[in-house]
């Protein structure tokens, strides 16, 4: 199936709001395998994930509106 299918249908069809943004990286986060190992557990990983997948998609909103 798709990759991060939760991810995508909680972006589609809607306005780039950094609330939207934050749930999707949320979903996104949820959706990878995240592993635990020495240097990370897995919820930090995924927590580390979330704020990545909104920062990317905020920047990419910026630019999209700014083009």
């Amino acid at each position: 199936g798709p990759h991060l299918a939760r991810a995508t249908a909680a972006l589609l069809g809607a306005a780039p709001a950094p609330a939207r943004l934050a749930e999707v990286g949320r979903a996104a986060a949820e959706e990878i395998d995240a592993r635990a190992d020495l240097h990370a557990t897995a919820a930090y990983r995924r927590r580390v994930a979330a704020g990545l997948a909104a920062r990317v998609l905020t920047a990419a909103a910026a630019r999209a509106k700014a083009a």
